[in-house]
């Protein structure tokens, strides 16, 4: 039993790593994003595969905290809503709803680690719609609630 609650923590331990690294790298790409790729009109990118996946990425973290649509994203880089949702699942292995919820579910952890601002007003701040979609979203990724993940994972950036 004993054993059991030591491996227990050790991959809570793993699983904050993981969760550092993938912010870190957002945030990476929002940073190239915004200082190579924004002012970059659209009909003159190269599209490559890789490319037009790693604009993209970097788009929606540069505005993940706004309300955020497949359609609208699609439009921005010049495809149809369905053509993207499939060609996005196919290079993230996400469907754009997945990722995008990723996106600001990592920050929102963050936050909720890292602040003592209420849940209501970090869902807010990280473009989630309502308080309730990112309590869902900390349930499923984590099995948890909001508050549970606050208080296991406080202070721990």
């Amino acid at each position: 039993m004993k054993m059991d609650w030591l491996q227990c923590i050790r991959q809570s331990d793993e699983a904050i790593r993981g969760f550092k690294l993938n912010m870190l790298l957002y945030e990476l790409l929002s940073l190239l994003y915004s200082r190579f790729v924004s002012g970059v009109r659209r009909p003159e990118l190269v599209r490559s595969g890789r490319n037009i996946t790693m604009q993209i990425i970097g788009y929606m973290t540069s505005h993940r905290k706004q309300h955020l649509e497949a359609t609208d994203v699609a439009r921005e880089f010049g495809y149809g809503r369905e053509h993207f949702c499939r060609l996005f699942r196919k290079a993230t292995g996400k469907t754009f709803k997945e990722f995008l919820t990723d996106l600001r579910l990592d920050d929102a952890c963050r936050k909720l680690s890292g602040s003592s601002a209420s849940i209501a007003s970090i869902a807010r701040e990280c473009g989630f719609p309502d308080t309730r979609a990112l309590q869902t979203a900390v349930q499923r990724k984590y099995g948890i609630r909001a508050q549970e993940y606050r208080e296991r994972y406080e202070n721990r950036n």
